[in-house]
């Protein structure tokens, strides 16, 4: 796999990657004009004021100095190339005319005693914006880009105590697939949800869709259900004591106590740092808006499209599953943990048994 691995005790984890890894170089077509340093400035204001704005290729740089060549290094001295307008935007004929009425380029190329016609060509630049380094390299040599590493591919750094939570979480998965097997029920999906604050478990469930006969209760959407059941309890339970008048009416959506069994089970509110560094001291003193926020999920299955959408509407931090699925995957198929047109989007690691 592309992404970063990490071992952990018993296990290997390989962070799936995100689409934009795994993206190949694509290019389009811009108008670019070669000029001298000294009129770069006054063409750059020309393209801002007269021609279409660049659009979608904000990562491509608008100049680009022209190597010199060793054996004729008089051709082409101390010229530039400057991105014009993309050519889907305007036609050459257009251009040109658009070049021609400028009486300000005109006039600022007398000034300098130079011919005002610019030497206009075309040129291919990256479509897209690299996101990691090797993307980088490659994406470089066609034309100058920016680079802005994606915050989610830093490596996975797990400490000494989070190894031990995870490795115990997944181990419990295991266990839930070997007792199936023994029991001779043959479910081959189980799922425990577990906050990494506290490292305690928050709900557990096997695939239920032959037991309950219902297509929907998928063991994700079983465990989800349990946690919004807490949830409610909780509320319910803290408008019952304000109601007796145990705590005042402001404070009861937000008081919780140390030893209250339920104020354990929804974790802190994650910030985006600490779901990517895994930095277990990087957590919000705020609770958390969501049913699963930065709860982590693990499953002995990838989960299918349905429940991965249900864990970025849940807003989970992580999700850590042993088997992949080979057509229907909603993480390795359809990589919906980072799609971007979902607005959250969660770590995912694929998980295999150390031999």
């Amino acid at each position: 796999m592309a992404g970063d691995t990490a071992v952990v005790m018993d296990f290997v984890l390989d962070r799936v990657p995100v689409a934009e890894e795994t993206q190949r170089l694509e290019t389009q077509l811009v108008y670019t004009a070669s000029v001298t340093a000294k009129r770069v400035s006054r063409v750059l204001q020309f393209a801002a004021k007269r021609l279409p704005k660049l659009e979608g290729i904000e990562h491509v740089k608008r100049v680009k100095r022209i190597a010199v060549n060793p054996e004729d290094p008089c051709r082409n001295p101390g010229l530039l190339q400057v991105v014009l307008c993309q050519c889907s935007k305007i036609t050459r004929a257009q251009l040109d005319a658009t070049v021609e009425a400028d009486a300000e380029l005109q006039m600022s190329a007398a000034k300098e005693e130079e011919d005002g016609t610019l030497r206009i060509t075309t040129h291919r630049v990256p479509s897209t914006a690299p996101c990691t380094r090797a993307q980088f390299d490659e994406w470089r040599a066609l034309w100058p880009v920016a680079y802005r590493p994606l915050s989610q591919l830093k490596p996975p750094v797990f400490g000494a105590q989070e190894r031990a939570y995870v490795c115990r979480s997944l181990e419990l998965v295991v266990q839930m697939c070997e007792e199936s097997r023994v029991l001779g029920t043959q479910c081959a999906e189980f799922v425990v949800v577990a906050n990494p604050v506290t490292q305690a478990d928050v709900a557990q469930s096997a695939d239920r869709t032959a037991v309950d006969r219902h297509p929907l209760r998928h063991a994700v959407m079983c465990c989800i259900a349990m946690v919004a059941e807490t949830e409610t309890k909780k509320v319910l339970t803290d408008c019952d004591e304000s109601i007796k008048g145990k705590i005042q009416p402001s404070d009861a959506a937000t008081t919780t106590t140390a030893t209250d069994p339920l104020s354990s089970l929804v974790p802190a509110k994650r910030s985006a740092s600490s779901a990517v560094s895994n930095n277990e001291d990087a957590l919000s003193s705020s609770d958390g808006g969501y049913l699963c926020e930065g709860l982590d999920v693990f499953a002995s299955r990838e989960p299918c499209t349905m429940c991965c959408m249900a864990l970025v509407h849940s807003r989970i931090g992580r999700l850590f599953f042993i088997e992949p699925r080979r057509e229907d995957g909603g993480i390795s198929y359809h990589s919906i943990h980072s799609l971007k047109a979902l607005n959250h989007h969660f770590t995912a690691f694929q998980c295999t048994q150390a031999k």
